[in-house]
């Protein structure tokens, strides 16, 4: 049966047997049932660990209350310990990110003596909540870490400058690190999914643990030790947030129901379920998702339900499916004496390709910068940046910017790394003198750009050809695997050209400095870069690999081939002496992002950034939002069907001398858009010599088109194309 021998229900159906599975089935509910109330009273009658017994109330009058750590004659008005005060003015415990729990703060605190203060115990417990436990207050109510007054006066410490030793840094758990989508709201109506918990085979037993314990009992046996094939580790972390809690009552038993990005549709009421050995979409789901049954594999199974009833599935379909925006990736350390040489690889792989994979990375470590002094820049033989200054034009000496004094910091660490690997030198009386701009990035952290305004307006434009982003990333679709890569600070590894140098010139608060190398911000610098990228991968653009400025990808139509093919673009990148970020590059992965784009086996997809932009989107309230709206929407043009048909009245809105005016037509069409947007069709590729067809629409203010392939038995669009 897959049960314990030292449970009290195995014990039960041993002493009382059963007639069929119906009757387990209805003894096994009513055993929950018990531990489940077992549990409720034991949460409700047991004794926090800190106290003994009956506790007895002081009196705030008594001299036991005043001889207290909490008692304080001249309790300072600043100090007081309110409850009935709102309690969004204090950040709960938790948000502070310290990197002690709170017994060990309550500690910190009493080491404190006079300066902490306590709060006075109440003596009305007859109605609190008796399952939540207040380690401040020393009693039932409410649980620490929504204790207001614990909140207060660890903010009242914390502004005195006491506990700060113990803050770590805030770290956001939601962070889009990898820039991978998010998660959309917003679910088809349509869409749904049916899980199903198989019960195994007779061999393995009726229960799944039975099943999962049968391959490790039969390898005791055999004398063999267990391997353990989880990419999962002891010290992965999984993490729930306070407001996953919301509305939520202790104690439950509730499943995790979750809403997935499935094969570009929302799907709503997944439940996960960790005793499942298999997972089950409804073939119905599938023709909803305008899947065809020519994908499915056909290899049916017999599922078997806890009732003993026995089914056969249709067969089997791989597809991609977003968790929070991102693929489930994998970090593998590439020299085990140092934790931070790590990069990050794709886990739908076969396993000996993904062995092979990692000993590859592990040899080319070399080809990565792990620090700014491993740049060592592209040779100046190769190329350098030029100018092309007009020398009529007459220089100009920007006036000096102030900053605070913490951007000063980061400011002088960007120019001493800069100047330990040579990328800036310093100079004297230079003819164009720029400021410094500090930025922040999507990552959190700070970029040193040089505001090149006035030297760029002297400068011709290089007429260099940047790709077509359309067709490359028409070009990356439908390939099997996938490598993102993306070249470490890629302008900084390409020299200046040295009678142009001095034209970089640009002011810091320790001196004046310019640089060796191609920096950020320059006119034409893409342009360079681009003819750098275009000369070094020659033989493989349009073949293996795709190459927009510094985003790079390797593509293989084939797994199998996909190391080779990695392999000869790492040979070019060492032979160039071109560094790759390796928090940047994603090796081995089924899809991803590139250039705005979600690009898989099956075709192109919209970014869930972009989409749930626009669904987070309210009515807009003045020109101003209508235009932010309008933006958005033409990110996505691609996607949507007559357009500019369909959203001429946002448009109409932005007219010149035009008042603005918001009514039913137009929340109608924004309304519309996000439905549309919420199960938005998948553009597949094409391919050589296939045939296509093109539908026309014509109105009185635009025309409309829409370019398809048959693809097993049914039409798919490929590109809408629209003009008004």
């Amino acid at each position: 049966m897959g049960l314990r021998r030292d449970s009290p229900f195995y014990d039960d159906l041993v002493m009382n047997p059963f007639r069929n599975m119906d009757e387990v089935r209805n003894r096994s509910l009513r055993f929950i049932i018990l531990e489940d109330d077992k549990e409720i009273q034991k949460r409700i009658t047991t004794t926090p660990p800190n106290d003994q017994g009956k506790r007895k109330l002081d009196s705030p009058t008594s001299k036991s209350f005043k001889s207290k750590p909490y008692y304080k004659a001249n309790y300072h008005k600043i100090n007081l310990v309110d409850e009935d005060e709102d309690d969004e003015e204090y950040p709960k415990i938790s948000d502070y990110c310290f990197s002690v729990d709170i017994p060990e703060l309550m500690c910190a605190m009493q080491d404190l003596g006079e300066k902490a203060r306590w709060p006075p115990k109440e003596k009305k417990f007859a109605t609190r909540d008796k399952s939540k436990w207040c380690a401040f207050h020393e009693d039932f109510g409410h649980i620490t870490d929504d204790c207001i007054a614990l909140r207060k006066e660890i903010s009242y410490l914390l502004s005195k400058g006491h506990l700060k030793e113990l803050l770590g840094k805030k770290k956001d758990r939601r962070q889009d690190s990898n820039g991978f989508p998010k998660r959309a709201a917003s679910p088809p109506k349509d869409a749904k999914v049916i899980n199903f918990i198989s019960g195994g085979s007779d061999i393995c037993g009726t229960s799944n643990s039975a099943a999962r314990k049968h391959p490790i009992e039969a390898k005791m046996e055999n004398g063999e030790r267990p391997t353990k094939t989880s990419t999962l580790t002891t010290e992965t972390v999984v993490s729930f947030e306070e407001q996953d809690r919301e509305n939520i009552l202790d104690p439950h038993h509730d499943g995790l129901v979750i809403t997935l990005y499935v094969a570009n549709h929302y799907v709503r009421r997944i439940l996960i379920d960790g005793g499942s050995s298999v997972n089950i979409i409804q073939l119905e789901t599938l023709k909803r998702m305008n899947i065809p049954e020519s994908e499915i594999t056909t290899k049916s199974l017999i599922l078997v339900g806890f009732s003993g009833e026995a089914k056969a599935t249709v067969g089997e379909i791989k597809l991609p499916v977003y968790i929070e925006g991102e693929y489930r990736e994998n970090e593998v350390p590439l020299n085990p004496d140092d934790p931070e040489v790590k990069v990050i690889i794709g886990t739908n792989i076969p396993e000996d390709i993904e062995e092979k994979l990692i000993s590859f990375l592990k040899s080319r470590v070399s080809t990565f910068a792990w620090k700014h002094e491993d740049m060592t820049g592209i040779s100046s033989d190769v190329i350098t940046h030029k100018l092309g200054i007009d020398r009529n034009i007459k220089p100009v000496h920007q006036k000096r910017r102030k900053f605070a004094p913490e951007r000063n910091l980061i400011i002088e660490e960007e120019v001493e790394k800069l100047l330990k690997t040579k990328m800036i030198r310093e100079v004297k009386f230079p003819k164009w003198l720029a400021n410094v701009v500090v930025v922040q990035k999507k990552n959190g952290k700070w970029r040193v750009c040089v505001d090149y305004t006035d030297l760029n307006k002297a400068c011709p434009k290089d007429p260099f050809p940047l790709p077509h982003i359309d067709f490359m990333v028409d070009a990356t679709a439908g390939h099997e695997i996938l490598t993102f890569m993306e070249s470490s600070a890629g302008f900084q590894q390409i020299q200046m050209e040295p009678s142009n140098q001095e034209d970089t010139s640009f002011m810091t608060p320790t001196g004046i400095y310019c640089y060796t190398a191609m920096p950020f911000g320059l006119k034409n610098a893409g342009a360079t870069y681009q003819r750098l990228v275009n000369m070094m991968f020659k033989e493989k653009l349009g073949d293996t690999m795709e190459v927009y400025i510094d985003d790079m990808v390797v593509k293989s139509k084939i797994t199998e081939n996909h190391l080779k093919d990695l392999q000869e673009s790492f040979d070019i990148l060492d032979h160039y002496n071109m560094k790759l970020n390796p928090s940047k590059c994603h090796f081995g992965v089924r899809s991803g992002k590139f250039l705005g784009y979600m690009v898989t086996k099956r075709g192109i997809e919209a970014s869930p950034e972009q989409i749930q932009a626009i669904l987070n989107l309210k009515s807009p309230k003045n020109i101003k939002e209508v235009q932010r709206l309008t933006g958005r929407i033409a990110a996505l043009n691609r996607f949507i069907s007559r357009s500019s048909e369909k959203f001429k009245g946002f448009y109409d809105i932005l007219k010149k001398n035009k008042k603005f005016q918001w009514d039913e037509e137009h929340e109608k069409a924004l309304q519309d858009l996000k439905e549309y947007l919420s199960s938005s069709p998948l553009l597949m590729r094409p391919e050589d010599g296939e045939p296509l067809s093109l539908y026309l629409a014509v109105s009185r203010t635009t025309v409309s088109v829409v370019l398809v392939k048959d693809h097993q038995g049914s039409q798919h669009p490929m590109y809408y194309v629209r003009k008004a």
